[in-house]
């Protein structure tokens, strides 16, 4: 691991607060958001095909959540998609200045990070806006998360279900 990475971890795991006593497999009550909520969500990599898996999770969470407000913070490839799609009443290009502009707007009641790992980037994002609440995947570790939305299949050693076995059996 070369010094620029392990200084990066470094920063991550103080400005996260890491704590490695977490028990990341309890139950976890949830989040009560108010009826007029603010949900803020994070996709900065402008993937096409991430925004087209979130636009039906978000249409399904709107019916049943009328009055939250939604905003999402996007790389610039994908903006207009959103913005098309209408789904959300936000969406906001990943710049240094959009935490603060997110705030002046109405403060953010919950933030979910669709990032599979957590970065430097997203710690920073979370830091400078302020959110009631954060969510994010695979940040059970990190105590400036409330709930963790756990990817496990990182967590353990995998083999394709197809391998054989040291036998040659399939297992």
């Amino acid at each position: 691991m070369d010094w620029k990475a392990r200084l990066r971890g470094i920063l991550i795991d103080v400005w996260a607060q890491r704590d490695d006593r977490c028990y990341w497999r309890q139950m976890v009550d949830g989040a009560a958001l108010p009826e007029d909520a603010h949900v803020c969500i994070w996709q900065p990599d402008g993937k096409l095909g991430d925004a087209t898996l979130l636009a039906g999770f978000l249409q399904s969470v709107r019916a049943q959540r009328p009055g939250w407000r939604w905003s999402l913070v996007t790389g610039t490839g994908v903006q207009g998609f959103w913005e098309a799609v209408g789904l959300v009443d936000h969406v906001w290009p990943d710049s240094p200045s959009t935490a603060r502009k997110l705030q002046a707007v109405a403060p953010v009641d919950m933030m979910l990070s669709m990032d599979s790992f957590i970065s430097l980037h997203v710690v920073r994002f979370i830091r400078q806006l302020r959110p009631r609440h954060v969510a994010g995947f695979n940040v059970s570790a990190y105590r400036l998360f409330d709930l963790a939305l756990n990817d496990v299949t990182y967590a353990l050693p995998r083999r394709h279900s197809q391998s054989s076995g040291p036998d040659g059996k399939t297992p």
